[in-house]
């Protein structure tokens, strides 16, 4: 069944559109004498036959355009959606829908940027971790590389064992501070990456376009992250995997000054080489805000502690 008809009401003249679902008259023409549209009354009853065919075919276009959206009320006039609420047009519906699914999608992205800018946090920790338990292996191996090292050095071309005991809490407390040293700066590099991580929060971001810029700065920084991590570790097994030199002009005095007292030469000789080695810094290579690494990262040259 329809959802509209026409009756012809006789008692009061009137053509009339009715609602077959509520029963209730939508609207209605005339066609009384000096009221209706028309001269005689056939004409008038065609004409309001007219306007209320026209007017049903009004009702169906509005409520086939709006089926998929909303419900449109010829009693009001309005537009219901299926939350209740009414408009005055299907634009207007239309742009509070897509008000709603730009805002959606904007919540969205900004709890993804911020899983983002904590992941970044957790690789940069990582990375300090990974760079931390570098740093001591390699010292580890160094120093038990260069003790070995003095031992042939000493012993082999006539030297006492004692000459070795007593240099050796020297070569271990320099050790420990050139490690301490190289520790220190990578706490310090870690913690500046940190400061740096909250300058790409969402902040003011309003509007996807901002929003995909910070992820993107978010993505590029991860990636620089990771790179930097990844060029550290290759460094870090080179330097492991050859021979060390840093450690040459020691066992040179060591081995041009055996015979001589520990408080002598050969101390003096050894201890200045070592202090020279032990206390090195190594380099590191400042990037600024925005660059190709981390911002305001501090990237050691792990060659240079060799």
């Amino acid at each position: 069944m329809d959802k509209y008809r026409i009756n012809n009401h006789g008692p009061s003249k009137k053509i009339q559109v009715i609602d077959n679902e509520t029963g209730k008259v939508l609207k209605s023409w005339t066609y009384r004498r000096f009221e209706g549209e028309g001269v005689t009354e056939n004409r008038r009853i065609k004409n309001a036959n007219a306007n209320a065919n026209n007017y049903i075919k009004s009702l169906q276009n509005k409520q086939e355009l709006s089926s998929d959206i909303a419900e449109y009320n010829p009693e009001t006039g309005l537009y219901t959606t299926p939350d209740g609420k009414s408009y005055e047009s299907i634009d207007e519906i239309r742009r509070v829908n897509e008000e709603s699914r730009r805002m959606a999608e904007l919540e969205e992205t900004e709890e993804k940027t911020e899983e983002q800018l904590g992941e970044l946090e957790q690789l940069i920790q990582r990375s300090g971790r990974a760079q931390r338990q570098m740093a001591e292996r390699v010292g580890a191996r160094q120093q038990g590389q260069l003790m070995s090292q003095l031992q042939r050095s000493i012993l082999g071309t006539g030297g006492e064992a004692q000459t070795l005991e007593a240099l050796t809490p020297g070569i271990q407390e320099r050790a420990e501070r050139g490690l301490l040293d190289r520790l220190t700066g990578i706490e310090a590099q870690t913690a500046q990456q940190l400061q740096q991580v909250p300058k790409l929060a969402i902040g003011q971001a309003t509007t996807m376009a901002q929003l995909g810029q910070t992820q993107q700065q978010i993505q590029d920084q991860m990636a620089r992250a990771i790179m930097s991590q990844e060029t550290a570790r290759a460094q870090i097994q080179a330097d492991i995997d050859r021979q060390p030199e840093w450690w040459e002009g020691i066992l040179g005095a060591a081995g041009t000054a055996v015979g001589t007292a520990v408080g002598g030469p050969v101390g003096g000789a050894i201890g200045g080489a070592l202090t020279s080695a032990f206390t090195r810094k190594p380099s590191v290579q400042r990037t600024p805000f925005g660059s190709g690494s981390l911002p305001g990262t501090e990237v050691p040259d792990y060659n240079s502690f060799t």
